[in-house]
């Protein structure tokens, strides 16, 4: 019999199979939650974007998702925001992993969207600051803590 929730991964997952485990059904509970979301989404209609979500990764996931949150908002970045990171991260790997030249990571790519060699340098420059800074500061948290396990013995 099929559950509600794949995975109890909490209290109240394990109790709401419970609840269901007599139902021969779970899919008509969960298109009744997706219903549910849909009212309460005319309040808001960003609020849609959140049915989109569930339909996308099912109740599971998407519990998952909520457990995550927990009612805090965030902005997604726009489609084009995140093909710049995305290329972005191609460039750096290029660059910084691989030693290629900006003509040569710029026919990889094939950035047809207008990308500059002038705007991945930069980017990548910022990128290599910051990774090298989160290095150091691990490389720090990490002496620090063989300190402290060796003041203990």
């Amino acid at each position: 019999m099929e559950k509600l929730f794949d995975e109890e991964k909490s209290l109240f997952r394990k109790k709401m199979n419970e609840a269901t485990a007599d139902r021969p059904n779970v899919k008509v509970i969960k298109d009744i939650i997706k219903l549910a979301m849909l009212k309460n989404s005319m309040k808001n209609k960003n609020s849609l974007k959140l049915v989109e979500l569930y339909n996308y990764f099912g109740l599971d996931a998407f519990v998952d998702l909520i457990d995550i949150m927990n009612g805090t908002t965030i902005s997604f970045p726009s489609i084009e925001e995140f093909k710049d990171t995305v290329k972005l991260s191609i460039s750096y790997y290029y660059k910084f992993l691989k030693n290629k030249s900006w003509d040569e990571i710029k026919e990889i790519i094939n950035d047809e969207e207008g990308g500059t060699n002038v705007k991945y340098g930069i980017n990548c420059s910022k990128l290599h600051k910051f990774i090298t800074e989160l290095s150091e500061y691990q490389k720090f948290l990490d002496a620090h803590n063989e300190e402290i396990q060796n003041e203990r013995e």
